[in-house]
């Protein structure tokens, strides 16, 4: 059995970096306030920028949310646009102020279009102050709540790591339900480079392991 792990691992360090889908569900609601909106914005450029000169397979996509919710950018952005496009829009991206109905931001990562691959790792980064005080009512039947919410996203596809990043004064307690676990929730009062990335790279090649060597261990003791 230890041989066939070793292969996992072996087959994990050719393909579990290749590409990375990687999508921000931003939050622009009236408590986080206009100066951590900023803050924000540029960890979300700045991120985006080291992330596309790594390969040009990589590809970001970012959902905002208040009051309600909407797709800003989808993942799809750079089959007809630059880098260059990209960042300007991300630049561009307006706060807006409103309520805080996390539950409804996350819920639009259902529609998002993930490559389906397993050497794509896929990743969802919500930046929040953790306080939301709504509840989702476009989020499949009935009312959602942000924990039955986000439950739902774990469950759907759980190849997809979800970090809950803090911003400012955030609520612990809302980021540990958002997150896949408590080691992918971080905090963030400045922008440092390595911090997210990191903790992202880290979590979804763990994933990424865990489903190859689960499809290598079944396929070679059938």
């Amino acid at each position: 059995m230890l041989g066939f792990y070793l292969l996992a691992i072996c087959v994990c360090y050719l393909v579990c970096r290749v590409n990375t889908d990687v999508v921000f569900v931003v939050d622009s609601s009236g408590s986080i306030g206009s100066t951590n909106f900023q803050l924000v914005r540029d960890y979300v450029y700045n991120y985006t920028d080291n992330l596309l000169d790594r390969t040009e397979n990589n590809r970001v996509g970012i959902i905002l949310y208040s009051s309600g919710a909407r797709v800003e950018v989808s993942l799809d952005y750079l089959n007809n646009n630059t880098k260059d496009d990209l960042l300007n829009r991300i630049q561009a991206v307006i706060y807006t102020g409103g309520a805080t109905n996390t539950p409804e931001g996350i819920c639009l990562l259902k529609t998002v279009k993930w490559r389906d691959s397993i050497s794509t790792l896929r990743l969802a980064v919500v930046l929040t102050d953790g306080r939301s005080n709504r509840e989702s009512r476009n989020c499949g039947n009935g009312t959602n709540t942000l924990q039955t919410t986000a439950q739902e996203i774990h469950n759907r596809n759980p190849q997809i790591v979800v970090s809950a990043v803090g911003v400012a004064n955030a609520v612990a307690a809302e980021l540990q339900i958002i997150a896949t676990d408590n080691s992918t929730v971080d905090f963030i009062r400045e922008f440092d480079p390595n911090l997210l990335e990191q903790n992202q790279y880290y979590r979804s090649y763990s994933a990424c392991f865990k489903g190859i060597s689960t499809n290598i261990v079944s396929y070679l003791t059938l």
